[in-house]
């Protein structure tokens, strides 16, 4: 993620690339590895993916039965909108908020959203945690040495 955000969606904002100029402590990178892996998935993935899905699987003229894979697929896409939503605060604390910029919020949080309810379908929550939590070390580590 941190890549395309540097090289794409930095020339937008300098914001951004003050963002990856500073270097993240190790305290910053315990914090967001706990939050984002435990709190986040449980809350996002666990509860929010699971309940969009039974919602979905109610609405539909199956009630009997599991939720299909487009049922299950159509709530990952859902909890993944939902979640990048959930970083427009951030988002929103970057100066000069252009169109651009929502739709890196959106891109970003929302296709890796995607990627952690696959895992979480296909495999269970650790996986998705384990993935999240990854996902900040390495992207931590990214900045530290190569940003």
């Amino acid at each position: 993620m941190i890549l395309p955000d540097v090289r794409f969606f930095g020339q937008y904002s300098e914001a951004i690339m003050n963002f990856y100029a500073t270097k993240p402590t190790i305290p910053y990178l315990s914090a967001s590895v706990t939050y984002g892996a435990e709190i986040e998935e449980v809350m996002r993935r666990l509860f929010r993916l699971s309940l969009v899905a039974i919602l979905l699987h109610k609405l539909s003229d199956r009630k009997h039965g599991q939720p299909t894979a487009a049922i299950l697929i159509a709530a990952n896409v859902i909890a993944a909108l939902l979640f990048a939503a959930g970083h427009l605060s951030a988002t929103e604390m970057l100066p000069m908020l252009s169109p651009m910029i929502v739709f890196r919020c959106f891109l970003l949080n929302g296709g890796i959203g995607v990627l952690f309810g696959w895992l979480y379908r296909k495999y269970g929550l650790r996986y998705a945690m384990i993935a999240h939590g990854g996902c900040h070390v390495v992207s931590k580590l990214i900045r530290i040495l190569c940003v």
